[in-house]
């Protein structure tokens, strides 16, 4: 026992909702089987070693590092861990450590206490972070066990936040074939084509549908920090994004560009002139989108790309032209080669991302990074972002 220094780890608790908090772990992880005494553990047959570091389920997360080093001492080959310490010390770290180098496998709770806090041990990176487990023929419930924000409205249902899971999986899938995967794109391909995402190109479609990061000027939260006066703030709109905006067969620019862009007075910085504003935020409680219809398309148009399925890839550009830019069809797309088709790709995603943070990242997973993001022959092309220092020095 940790807490009270002595041989006896008694599951008691100051905290009523805590109380045997321990002993229902133990009894989930390795209850008997065939006993006649309730259900049955997930390893029956697994030895249990008790300790007690705390009297509720918020420990210190000292008391736990002992624990967890007298686990790795003694022959434990799993610890679990149903709590959380809010408290990241240098010798919870090195326990952890410790412990992994000695072949533990640290099991830590989500921590679902519905607060904004970091918890240990379950936020370190050598820890195997464990959301929850249900039976297969359990039901899932109609609604998340959690608050969403007004982000998530449209998705904050079991099968809606699903579908926005699902969606990311598809974006990352893509991302890890342009990496080399060649795999990855089956799989984004599939997740986009058999309705587990919420795309959408029928003729009632909202390309902007998704979800979205939420700002507020509410105490305690956080305004959109890329609003700005268009016509006075300090971020310019690269004169590359208007020189490249295609005419529509009407009149006018791509209507992407005319919606998230205004004139402004010409201003020359450092041998940088532009005369292009941002309106693409209008307020400091203007959202940001996580994933969109729209991009989920064009996410689809470079699946199919890679999989040498140009028809398909060529149909979801047109598209896109069409609908979100009010351009023409690109006529002959699906018999360009398949680097072309990436190229009309990613030039569509510039602007229907734009100044969504997406640029950089398909640019450097494509490799174009260098020769398209150079206005001096002096400056930089970083293929790497820095590592904040708070994250640096948890890694020490």
């Amino acid at each position: 026992d940790f807490f009270d220094d002595d041989n006896d780890p008694y599951d008691a608790s100051s905290y009523s909702s805590a109380h045997h908090h321990g002993s229902g772990r133990a009894k989930d992880a390795a209850a008997e089987a065939d006993n006649g005494q309730g259900g049955v553990g997930v390893c029956p047959r697994c030895q249990i070693m008790p300790m007690r570091i705390w009297d509720t389920f918020v420990a210190d997360s000292n008391n736990w590092a002992q624990a967890t080093i007298y686990a790795a001492d003694n022959g434990a080959s799993v610890t679990e861990n149903a709590i959380g310490a809010l408290a990241n010390t240098t010798f919870a770290r090195k326990a952890t450590a410790y412990a992994v180098g000695k072949g533990v496998a640290i099991m830590a709770v989500s921590s679902d206490l519905n607060t904004a806090n970091h918890n240990y041990p379950t936020n370190y990176d050598d820890t195997i972070f464990v959301a929850g487990i249900q039976p297969d023929t359990q039901s899932l419930p109609v609604s998340v066990p959690f608050m969403l924000p007004a982000g998530f409205t449209g998705f904050g249902d079991v099968a809606g936040y699903r579908k926005f899971n699902r969606a990311l999986k598809a974006a990352v899938e893509v991302y890890r074939g342009s990496l080399g995967c060649a795999a990855c794109y089956t799989t984004a391909k599939t997740l986009l084509e058999s309705g587990a995402t919420f795309i959408d190109t029928s003729a009632t479609a909202n390309l902007a549908a998704g979800v979205y990061f939420d700002y507020s000027t509410n105490p305690g939260d956080a305004p959109n920090p890329l609003f700005q006066n268009p016509q006075t703030g300090e971020n310019f709109v690269n004169p590359r994004i208007k020189d490249s905006a295609e005419t529509k067969p009407t009149t006018g620019l791509d209507d992407r560009f005319t919606s998230k862009t205004v004139p402004r007075p010409s201003n020359t910085t450092e041998n940088l002139t532009s005369d292009v504003g941002w309106i693409r935020y209008p307020a400091t409680t203007a959202q940001i989108p996580f994933i969109k219809n729209e991009e989920l398309i064009l996410l689809r148009a470079e699946a199919n790309n890679a999989l040498a399925l140009p028809v398909l890839a060529a149909n979801d550009v047109n598209y896109i032209r069409v609908t979100s830019g009010g351009l023409a069809p690109i006529a002959g797309l699906a018999g360009l080669t398949q680097a072309q088709i990436l190229g009309a790709i990613l030039h569509e995603r510039m602007y229907s991302l734009l100044y969504e943070g997406h640029r950089w990242f398909d640019l450097r997973r494509t490799g174009r990074l260098g020769p398209y993001l150079k206005d001096r022959a002096t400056d930089a092309v970083f293929p790497t972002l820095p590592i904040p220092l708070d994250e640096v020095l948890a890694r020490k």
